[in-house]
């Protein structure tokens, strides 16, 4: 199983990231574009896992004890990848969610998980394999984007696999966030 803990978004977050996304699309020769219904904010990559290990993260999820917050979205950037790009967009400098991340994978670790040391650079992923028409259009494709604010309310343990040739991305189980009165946002 392939696994990673991530934050999800309501419908009207996904559908204001999507509006970024088509801007981009706007520029680019060719690209392959996250689907809206895998947009997400990966928090912890854990990678192939064996089926056996899902309790250990399950307990260290339900250990987590941050509180519900908001996040807002405000730059686009991308990671170089030699005509490859990756292009993403990231959220304002948020404490509460550097204190979610840090708690996650300290209480995996102590479950013998292996976290990746590299610090925490918080982003959802919006094109991959990005190509621009041209040069220019890198410093800013989508132009300055007003934030996009929305509460986080919970966070999933998540199973990407291929179907139908189409990654997929399934929530295997989600931890509600305390101070969430658990309706909808």
């Amino acid at each position: 199983m392939r696994l990673f803990t991530a934050i999800g978004f309501d419908s009207a977050t996904r559908q204001s990231l999507l509006r970024i996304q088509q801007d981009l699309r706007q520029v680019c020769v060719k690209g392959n574009f996250t689907v809206l219904d895998n947009l997400h904010l990966t928090l912890v990559f854990l990678g192939e896992t064996s089926r056996n290990r899902l309790s250990d993260i399950i307990q260290a999820m339900d250990g987590v004890s941050v509180p519900s917050f908001s996040v807002s979205f405000d730059t686009v950037g991308f990671f170089k990848r030699k005509g490859r790009d990756i292009w993403w967009i990231g959220p304002q400098r948020n404490e509460t969610l550097f204190s979610l991340y840090t708690a996650l994978a300290n209480r995996l670790c102590a479950n013998g998980f292996i976290i990746d040391s590299s610090p925490f650079s918080p982003h959802l992923t919006i094109a991959r394999e990005v190509l621009l028409r041209k040069v220019e259009d890198e410093k800013n494709p989508c132009g300055s984007i007003p934030p996009i604010t929305t509460l986080v309310h919970n966070f999933s343990l998540m199973e990407s696999s291929r179907m139908d040739g189409k990654l997929t991305y399934t929530p295997l189980y989600t931890r509600e966030l305390p101070g969430h009165s658990g309706s909808d946002h």
